[in-house]
């Protein structure tokens, strides 16, 4: 029997998702577990595994598409059914299905023109590119969504000013890609900086270390849980903009930044408005030991609705960082110069205005109302 692997639904509002990279070929042979496929939206990275033991008969997907989700990527033939047969397996072009069910491409299209699929008669089986495009130019419809920025074309080595030797890009340096793309051609973002009581923070930090006796600096995460608190009191600041609408995120799960011999890390402590300031740190210390051994589930990189950064630890007393995809708010910590640190955030445009982010940076910069706030945390 073939068995069709299909792509799963990563995130309630994405209908398609990027193929990264195809682990297996045709012919080989798999055991339940084993990873076939590496899957990446702009929230979440996935490996999808063998659901059965077989041989792989076909691949539907290859490097870098788009794929929607429920087609198909794989078949595998299906090594327990003794009634195994010659048939070809189908292409995910061609695997029966409701009449009129759109294309990958077609999909994208409709979503462009902001039509639905019943809007236009198919030609064939399937509703093609070419039956969007053909009733688009009948119907004289403008595009209601801009489409995405062409990527960039790839380098010959002719074109190069010095020779040298490609190595393909880690899915860490992917998800980089993606996360600088958007913050560039969706967002717009802009920058807000304060000074920050580097000795109250660093006394009040001390000072819960000796009271729980944690092996990791809890400052960073200290000032990751009191920016949960004040995103959650302040909506706007957890939200992101999709289409014309402003979408608030139900919960806050905090990013915080991890940096991992060359990998640079978004961990995601989940409903983190939920925790006290002693949970919150020990939720954020283990996500980072299994960052350091880069041990990380796709669950602990995707998710966030509001991020902090620190470069302390580099020297840095400034730095500008890149807005996640789909967040409208990221905090930086910088390191302490005297008596004093710089907090800043870069923040979109289009959600928040800078006298929203600096209100937001006052009250995360109070460290004696984090000390109450987490003092009533414990008791709680």
């Amino acid at each position: 029997m073939r068995i069709p692997v299909v792509a799963p639904r990563l995130n309630a509002n994405d209908d398609v998702v990027r193929v990264t990279r195809v682990l297996m070929a045709p012919g080989q042979l798999v055991a339940i577990g084993d990873a076939l496929v590496e899957l990446s939206t702009d929230k979440a990275a996935v490996v999808v595994d063998a659901p059965v033991p077989g041989r792989l008969v076909g691949v539907c997907a290859e490097d870098g598409a788009m794929v929607a989700v429920g087609d198909p990527l794989i078949w595998i033939d299906d090594e327990r059914d003794p009634a195994r047969t010659g048939q070809p397996v189908p292409d995910a072009d061609t695997v029966a299905g409701t009449p009129g069910v759109p294309t990958i491409k077609a999909r994208m299209l409709l979503q462009q023109f902001g039509l639905r699929p019943e809007d236009v008669s198919p030609a064939g089986q399937r509703l093609s590119q070419e039956d969007v495009l053909a009733h688009v130019r009948r119907a004289g419809i403008a595009s209601v969504v801009q489409p995405s920025p062409p990527a960039a074309q790839d380098v010959s080595t002719g074109d190069l000013r010095a020779a040298g030797r490609r190595t393909p890009l880690t899915p860490a340096e992917r998800g980089m890609i993606r996360t600088v793309s958007w913050h560039q051609c969706e967002a717009v973002p802009g920058y807000v900086e304060l000074p920050l009581d580097a000795n109250a923070w660093r006394s009040f930090a001390d000072r819960f270390r000796d009271l729980h006796q944690t092996l990791f600096d809890p400052l960073i995460a200290l000032l990751a849980w009191r920016l949960a608190a004040v995103a959650r009191s302040e909506s706007r600041l957890n939200s992101t903009v999709v289409d014309s609408d402003r979408l608030i995120y139900e919960d806050v799960n905090v990013g915080v930044t991890v940096q991992a011999d060359s990998t640079l890390y978004l961990v995601v402590v989940h409903r983190a408005q939920d925790l006290s300031a002693l949970a919150f740190f020990e939720r954020l210390s283990d996500l980072q030991r299994r960052a350091l051994n880069h041990e990380l589930r796709a669950s602990d990189l995707s998710g966030a609705t509001v991020s902090l950064t620190s470069m302390a630890r580099w020297g840095a007393i400034r730095h500008v960082p890149v807005l996640p995809p789909h967040t409208s708010l990221i905090v930086s910590h910088s390191t302490a110069s005297g008596e004093s640190c710089t907090i800043g955030a870069t923040y979109d445009h289009r959600s928040l205005t800078g006298g929203d982010v600096a209100r937001a940076l006052t009250i995360l910069g109070d460290a004696t109302a984090l000390e109450t706030a987490a003092h009533a945390s414990t008791h709680e």
